[in-house]
């Protein structure tokens, strides 16, 4: 975001997928989405709080799936949430991301957000009804975006790697 909306220079967030292992999930989908904000669209911060309510609340009444809403709780049980999802609603408003899109990524979860880049689910809220009963209905699909997303962070978002802008930036400010 600091890029994109400010034209700031930005380091990494750094994630340690070491310590954000997947676990075994239920057999029912469980949707997890963290809004962080209630922001109406048009904000540079919305993550379009109603308008992804309006479709999770459709999508449990279709479907045979959980809907987990991650808002004034403790990041343990955050993270314990995320965890346990099949499907993490990340950004699909502006696609920004950051340390949620991350821990979806490292817990394994078929991440949606509004950024073409492999390996989140692209998705806008315009369309975020259409791709979800589409994971839902097609369990190999979900599952091999979740196995993606997980290889993803270990090849692509590894801490080791990530941490050398990091000193550089230090060793930089030192001299």
């Amino acid at each position: 975001m600091q890029e994109k909306e400010y034209n700031l220079p930005s380091l990494p967030n750094i994630i340690d997928p070491d310590e954000y292992l997947p676990t075994k999930r239920n057999v029912k989908i469980q949707i997890a989405f963290a809004p962080t904000t209630r922001v109406p669209i048009g904000s540079p911060n919305s993550k379009g709080y109603e308008e992804v309510k309006q479709v999770l609340n459709r999508i449990a009444q279709i479907r045979n799936v959980d809907i987990a809403w991650i808002e004034g709780i403790s990041y343990i049980e955050n993270l314990a949430i995320k965890r346990d999802s099949h499907i993490l609603i990340d950004d699909v408003v502006t696609g920004n991301w950051h340390r949620t899109t991350l821990e979806g990524a490292c817990f394994g979860c078929a991440v949606l957000n509004r950024v073409r880049k492999v390996p989140f689910v692209f998705t806008t809220h315009q369309t975020l009804e259409e791709r979800l009963l589409w994971l839902i209905d097609n369990p190999y699909v979900l599952k091999d975006f979740q196995e993606r997303t997980r290889l993803w962070v270990l090849q692509e978002w590894h801490a080791m790697d990530l941490i050398k802008p990091y000193i550089e930036a230090y060793e930089g400010m030192l001299k």
